[in-house]
């Protein structure tokens, strides 16, 4: 059931990184975004299962549906924590302080945001 889990997340890791247009503002390296991709979602879906496994007696002894909704709701718990912890994580390694003109850098990249 692991390797289903990890095959199913790389799976669509793989799709979303050739969904996503080409753009100028991005990397550019698909290979790069790929490999981030599948990471991260490898990581979210081995501690979503990981979850489910250390919660499988008492989700039993619930109805279908609150099981369900348990279930549902515990992997948007565990996605939001994760990517939490990344977001944070990757603050910290920017070494780079904002320039001056970051503010209008930010407008730049996109135009409705209040400058």
């Amino acid at each position: 059931m692991v390797f289903a889990v990890v095959v199913v997340a790389e799976l669509l890791a793989f799709i979303l990184v050739l969904a996503a247009p080409w753009s100028n503002q991005g990397s550019g390296d698909k290979w790069n975004e790929l490999g981030v991709g599948v990471s991260v979602r490898a990581m979210v879906a081995l501690a979503e299962r990981r979850g489910a496994v250390c919660v499988t007696a008492w989700l039993a002894r619930m109805s279908t549906v609150a099981a369900t909704l348990v279930s549902y709701l515990s992997l948007l718990l565990v996605t939001l924590v994760l990517s939490e912890i990344a977001f944070r994580i990757a603050g910290q390694l920017d070494f780079a302080p904002p320039g001056p003109d970051h503010a209008r850098s930010c407008c730049a990249i996109s135009p409705s945001a209040r400058c």
